[in-house]
C-alpha cells in the first residue's frame, strides 16, 4: 500500500507541472494581462514600472518559471484586483466553500446510496419510478433557476405565510450584518438554501449512478450463491452487494469533490456566497494570473488527492483488490 501511494504521488508531480503549464498558456493567450493593469491616466513610464513590478516585462517562459519557483517556496504572488497576497485570499475563500460543501456532500452520499439500493432491490416499483422521476428532474433543472425559486418561496414567501419579522432562511451571504462572523444558527440559516440547491443535483446524479451499479451487482453469480446458502436478504444486500456497488460511486464522488474545490460558481453567484467560485470568476474576468494560476493548482491538487483517496478506498471495499 505504501509503495502504491508513493508511486502515485510521484506520478502526480509531472501531471501537476503539465497542468500548470496549460493554465498559464491558456491565460496568456486569452488575456492581455499587462493591459488589464493599465490605468488611462498612467504615463508610458509609469506603465513600464507597473509591468516591471509584476514581472510582465519578461518573456512568457521566464514569467512562468519565476512564478513556479515562488509557488513551490510558498510565495503565491500578489493579486492584481485585490492587491493582497494570493495564499491567504485563497485560504479564506476555500474555507468558505468547504463550509458550504461539507454537510450537503455527506447527506447527498447517504441519500444517493439509500435511493440507489432501494431502487435496485425493488426495480420498477412505484417508489422506484418516483425516485427516477425526481432524479431526472433534479438533473435537468438548471441550478440557477432552482436557486432563484428557493430564494423566492423559502426566502420571501415563507416569511409572509408565517407572518414573521425576519425570514426563516436568508437568501444571500454567510452571516447577518451586526452579528458575529460565525454564529451556528445564523450560519445554518444562510447556508440552508444554497445547500438545498447543491444537494438536488448531487443526489439526482449519484442516486442514478448507484442504482445502475447495484442492478449489475444484485444479479451477479456470487450474490445468487449467497442467497442460495440461505443468508438473510439484508446481509446479502448490504454486505455482498452494496460494498462492490459502491466502488463506481466512490470514483464519481471523488472526482466531483475534487472539482468542487474550485468553487460552486453558479450556486455562489446566485446566493452571493464568498467562496472559491466567485473568487476564480472575478480573477478570470480581470486576467489576474497569479490568482488564477494558484487557484487552478489548488483544484488540481484536490482532484489528485481525492482520486488517490478513491484508489485506497477500493481496497477497503473490495478485499480482492491488491496494490502489490
Amino acid at each position: 500500500m505504501l509503495y502504491f501511494i508513493t508511486r502515485r504521488l510521484l506520478f502526480a508531480i509531472p501531471l501537476l507541472f503539465i497542468i500548470s503549464v496549460m493554465i498559464f498558456t491558456f491565460l496568456n493567450l486569452s488575456t492581455d494581462i499587462a493591459q488589464s493593469l493599465r490605468n488611462p491616466r498612467m504615463t508610458a513610464e509609469q506603465f513600464a514600472k507597473v509591468k516591471e513590478a509584476y514581472g510582465l516585462d519578461k518573456t512568457g517562459p521566464a514569467r512562468y518559471f519565476s512564478w513556479l519557483g515562488n509557488f513551490v517556496r510558498g510565495d503565491w504572488g500578489t493579486s492584481f484586483i485585490y492587491q493582497a497576497p494570493v495564499a491567504p485570499l485563497i485560504k479564506e475563500r476555500l474555507k468558505n466553500t468547504l463550509m458550504l460543501m461539507a454537510l450537503p456532500l455527506v447527506l447527498s452520499v447517504l441519500l444517493a446510496i439509500g435511493i440507489g439500493v432501494f431502487s435496485a432491490v425493488r426495480p420498477y416499483s412505484k417508489l422506484d419510478y418516483t425516485f427516477t422521476g425526481f432524479s431526472f428532474l433534479g438533473i435537468s433543472v438548471p441550478i440557477f433557476w432552482f436557486g432563484l425559486l428557493l430564494q423566492l418561496f423559502l426566502g420571501f414567501y415563507l416569511k409572509e405565510w408565517l407572518r414573521l419579522s425576519e425570514p426563516v432562511f436568508f437568501t444571500s451571504g454567510m452571516h447577518s450584518p451586526g452579528r458575529p462572523e460565525f454564529e451556528l444558527m445564523d450560519f445554518l440559516r444562510h447556508a440552508a438554501l444554497p445547500s438545498m440547491a447543491l444537494m438536488v443535483q448531487l443526489v439526482a446524479g449519484w442516486g442514478r449512478f448507484e442504482r445502475s451499479s447495484m442492478l449489475e451487482v444484485v444479479n451477479a453469480d456470487y450474490v445468487r450463491t449467497a442467497r442460495a446458502k440461505g443468508l438473510k436478504e439484508r446481509k446479502v444486500v448490504f454486505k455482498h452487494s452494496l460494498r462492490n456497488a459502491l466502488i463506481p460511486l466512490v470514483t464519481v464522488v471523488a472526482i466531483d469533490i475534487g472539482l468542487l474545490f474550485g468553487g460552486l460558481i453558479v450556486t455562489e453567484q446566485v446566493f452571493a456566497w464568498p467562496g472559491m467560485g466567485t473568487l476564480i470568476l472575478s480573477a478570470l474576468v480581470a486576467g489576474d494570473y497569479p490568482l488564477v494560476l494558484s487557484a487552478g493548482m489548488v483544484i488540481a491538487f484536490a482532484v489528485a488527492f481525492f482520486n488517490l483517496t478513491a484508489d485506497v478506498m477500493y481496497g477497503i471495499l473490495d478485499p480482492r483488490i491488491r496494490y502489490d
